[in-house]
């Protein structure tokens, strides 16, 4: 598993649809996620997940598809089939 160690963005529209996606250090998650919902009051699904090492080195994980099709979310279907590495 690579680490994550400063915050990335890319943005898309599609279809009269806007995608924006992140990726950050988990210590920045939380604070993201809200500023996330804050800033973006009319979207319609916040997608997140996430996936770090605890103290016993062991893999913490979660996810959530915030209510999306889960047909086309692909944080939905990484949720169904989780790997173990």
């Amino acid at each position: 598993m690579y680490l994550v160690k400063e915050c990335y963005s890319y943005e898309q529209d599609i279809k009269k649809s806007s995608f924006a996606s992140y990726i950050c250090p988990f210590s920045e998650f939380e604070t993201l996620k809200e500023k996330l919902k804050a800033d973006n009051p009319k979207a319609a699904h916040i997608v997140w997940a996430y996936r770090y090492y605890n103290k016993y080195f062991q893999i913490v994980e979660n996810c959530s598809d915030d209510g999306g099709c889960p047909y086309t979310a692909d944080v939905e279907r990484a949720c169904r089939t989780r790997c173990e590495t």
